[in-house]
């Protein structure tokens, strides 16, 4: 069979057969496949076994095909352009292939592809757009089930897509004016097929033009746009939090702001990270997304945004995932979060290479800053921030009733933290209650419901909550009830959710002492010189990381030109041991193997250094246009960045 280098070597092409003689030698399902494929094509089709199928009888009874119901025979091929040997006898098979080769037909071998002069694709077409698979012959089922996938696919904007950048090239050709393939790949892209689509065809074909004129878009590049509890307080930052659910639909919506980006939303942050190629107009269409899901004018918002972009943009992200940039310095479920955006943003389609690359290095990067630095050593802060606060309204917490509102991973940390502290009281309320036993169970704790919440807080000294309600669980009015039933005893209320679950208007009640989030920072939970040796170790891994992807951003724009290096370098390669190799007729495959193999190493170490130049960071452009001209690849039909 065709593998490896050998199908290598097949060169495709779309063969015109037009009435055009071709013979087909069976009568099974096999010949049938192929017989309608070539009928679809406009052949003068002959089949020739002595049994057909009931539909190759039809399509002779109609007049499409002639049948021979006899055996093959020497002869049976004269004037054919095209044989195909679909029996299901492999002799005869073979024979067909030796006669068509007697006679210099091409030739299909359906039983051992290896036998024939080409290989016949399976082929997907839509309009003007053709799209040929194979598996060499291995698995035609394969190749089948790739085509059925491909139609699904593929919609009747695609062959229109064909047809415009058709009439704009012959256009542009007639004015002499030829576009670089890097012109036309900028060019064309998901949102003249989205015109397309909506029947605005003539806006997308002047869509087309005006970026091609225009040299193509520039570059896309990465673009962040938040608030954060650095730039905006709780009660702005509640306002663009997004639930779990309403991750989804975010997504899909921004994708008609941008092609492609991910939301990243916690109780500390909400922001968008995008590809966009003018930076200026990309902030202001993230901004009119964050005012459509929020319904929050953007004068309201304006001055709690930050943007970042490219370096800065990639840095940033490094130390979100890090937790670096977090309220408490190694917040440990940052991590999942982002997991959770990359997760949702790649299932709603709006996450696709370069950005995916970003965030998958920014995965990693965070767990390798956790573990090299021990900065994750801090991320149950916010708990220990709660032990803190309680001490300093209560002194010595182990004698208090501690109650926690939700059981997720911040109620976890905290029934941890409290229990570390020598709390005995402590009990759970979440609306998951196989959550809440859990949890309960773990660290010995009682399970209450929310029916009971204010029982529970008329016993309690201490509440934490951290749910992921939209509206407030605990009002004014039913604290009010708690401390009529408190005898004078203070009441801590320690809200970390975002939005927040307990209503701020209880901060005017007597005897009760609410905080939020945004309190917790400033309360010191370990040795803040300790803290910056760990946070130094943190922010040089990042610098690393941050090179090493930048690197990996400005290679991106040299691939064409070491693609087409290479790729020009293997031509001269392979006709140069291809012509050597017919003067040796003595050597035997394993030399030849051995001689295939030499060749390749010696052109891969003398292109090593060209192609680490091309890479680097400061040079590589300077580079590029030296190594284009010296080795005229501008000219080649190998060049990404040629004619089109």
């Amino acid at each position: 069979m065709y593998k490896g280098e050998a199908m290598k070597n097949l060169y495709p092409v779309f063969l015109d057969i037009n009435s055009k003689k071709c013979v087909v030698v069976g009568g099974g399902q096999v010949a049938e496949r192929r017989v309608k494929s070539l009928f679809e094509c406009g052949a003068s089709v002959k089949v020739i076994s002595p049994e057909v199928s009931g539909n190759l009888e039809l399509m002779a009874g109609e007049g499409f095909i002639e049948i021979v119901k006899r055996g093959f025979r020497s002869g049976d091929l004269e004037g054919a352009l095209l044989a195909i040997a679909a029996s299901d006898q492999a002799e005869i098979n073979r024979s067909v292939v030796n006669e068509a080769k007697r006679m210099g037909v091409l030739v299909d071998n359906s039983t051992e592809p290896a036998e024939g002069s080409f290989i016949l694709p399976s082929v997907v077409r839509s309009g003007g757009l053709a799209i040929a698979i194979s598996t060499s012959g291995g698995s035609p089922t394969l190749a089948r089930m790739i085509r059925e996938e491909l139609e699904q696919s593929l919609g009747p904007e695609h062959a229109t897509l064909v047809e415009l950048v058709s009439e704009v090239r012959a256009e542009l050709r007639r004015r002499g004016k030829q576009i670089p393939f890097q012109g036309w790949r900028d060019s064309i892209d998901l949102e003249l097929l989205g015109l397309i689509k909506k029947g605005k065809v003539a806006i997308a074909r002047e869509r087309l033009v005006s970026n091609l004129e225009s040299g193509g878009k520039q570059r896309e590049g990465i673009l962040v746009v938040g608030a954060n509890h650095r730039t905006a307080p709780v009660e702005v930052r509640e306002k663009l939090a997004l639930t779990s659910n309403q991750l989804e639909e975010a997504h899909h919506l921004l994708t008609r702001y941008v092609n492609q980006g991910v939301i990243l939303s916690t109780c500390n942050r909400t922001e968008v990270y995008a590809m966009v190629s003018e930076p200026e107009e990309g902030i202001q269409k993230v901004r009119h997304l964050f005012s459509e899901w929020c319904s929050v004018s953007l004068d309201e918002l304006s001055s709690y945004w930050y943007t970042y972009f490219q370096e800065d943009a990639v840095r940033h992200l490094f130390q979100v995932s890090s937790g670096l940039d977090s309220m408490v310095l190694g917040d440990e479920q940052i991590r999942g979060q982002v997991r959770q955006a990359v997760e949702v943003a790649s299932a709603a389609g709006s996450l696709k290479h370069p950005l995916l690359r970003l965030f998958q290095q920014a995965l990693g990067v965070g767990k390798r800053v956790r573990n090299e630095s021990e900065i994750g050593k801090y991320g149950a802060s916010a708990s220990h921030a709660s032990v803190a606060l309680a001490r300093k309204v209560f002194g010595e917490i182990g004698a208090c009733s501690v109650l926690i509102i939700g059981a997720g991973q911040v109620g976890r940390l905290t029934a941890k933290a409290m229990r570390d502290s020598n709390v005995q009281q402590l009990t759970i309320i979440s609306r998951n209650r196989e959550k809440a036993t859990a949890l309960a169970e773990r660290f010995n704790a009682k399970v209450a419901t929310f029916d009971q919440l204010t029982g529970c807080l008329a016993n309690s000294d201490v509440v934490i909550s951290s749910t992921g309600a939209s509206d407030f669980i605990l009002s004014s009015d039913e604290v009010r009830q708690a401390m009529q039933r408190r005898e004078h005893r203070p009441l801590l209320l320690i809200d970390i959710a975002v939005p927040r679950d307990i209503d701020p208007q209880v901060k005017e009640l007597g005897n009760v002492y609410l905080c939020d989030i945004d309190d917790l920072e400033a309360v010191p939970t370990s040795d803040p010189s300790e803290k910056q040796d760990k946070l130094l170790k943190a922010e040089a891994i990042i610098d690393y990381e941050v090179a090493k992807f930048m690197e990996w951003w400005h290679a991106l724009e040299v691939v064409p030109t070491i693609i087409a290096l290479r790729g020009k370098a293997e031509d001269v390669r392979q006709r140069e041991v291809n012509k050597n190799s017919s003067k040796m007729p003595e050597l035997s495959e394993e030399e030849r193997a051995r001689i295939d193999a030499l060749t390749r190493s010696i052109v891969s170490k003398i292109l090593h250094n060209p192609t680490i130049g091309l890479k680097d960071r400061n040079r590589g452009q300077r580079y590029q246009l030296m190594v284009e001209e010296l080795f005229a690849l501008k000219d080649s039909g190998l060049n990404t960045r040629g004619k089109e």
